[in-house]
């Protein structure tokens, strides 16, 4: 359940020692982009160069899912780095981001998401999103947005399989919780 992956096929050779991307014999090594940006960040300056595109940084997941669709914050060695030193170089690229009620606010609040569009909010309590959000209207510097809220009717209302209901997402199409939705401020 990871998006905005980065999948690069490849076959080692038979004396181990090289990898040789190919179409026919295909293993595929795939890599979350929070993994690709905490690993690849800072080993050099074209590989920073690389890994700061838009393709890896546009649409960030600050949490893991466990093998069972669990969510688990990222371990404070990972969120550390992230928050000071990944999303103050990349902040102004991020246009959506995925994260949960533990880490949520130290990442909102490290600094500016002047292009942020779309804020999913995974695994928070109702109670916690109805106290923090509904019904109130937000002019966050930290995000450089005007966040408004509202709730659907109960009748509008769909119930999602499963023990997590989904995010409750800012600028989500279509039916479920919660919605938040973000005006730009341009």
């Amino acid at each position: 359940m990871t998006t905005n992956i980065c999948t690069v096929p490849v076959r080692v050779s038979k004396n181990n020692r090289e990898i040789d991307p190919t179409e026919d014999e295909r293993q595929g090594i795939t890599l979350n982009n929070v993994d690709l940006l905490y690993s690849l960040m800072g080993i050099n300056v074209k590989l920073t160069q690389f890994i700061r595109d838009p393709i890896f940084t546009n649409r960030l997941t600050l949490f893991r899912y466990s093998s069972n669709d669990l969510i688990y914050p990222l371990d404070n060695t990972i969120l550390d780095r992230f928050c000071l030193q990944i999303l103050p170089e990349i902040h102004h690229k991020i246009k959506w981001l995925n994260v949960e009620p533990l880490s949520m606010e130290r990442i909102l609040l490290i600094t500016n998401y002047s292009n942020l569009h779309g804020l999913g909010l995974y695994n928070i309590e109702d109670e916690t999103f109805r106290r923090l959000f509904a019904g109130k209207k937000y002019d966050d510097s930290s995000i450089h947005q005007n966040l408004e809220v509202f709730e659907k009717s109960e009748s509008e209302n769909l119930d999602r399989p499963g023990p997590d209901p989904g995010p409750k997402e800012l600028n989500s199409p279509g039916p479920g919780p919660e919605i938040l939705g973000l005006d730009s401020l341009y």
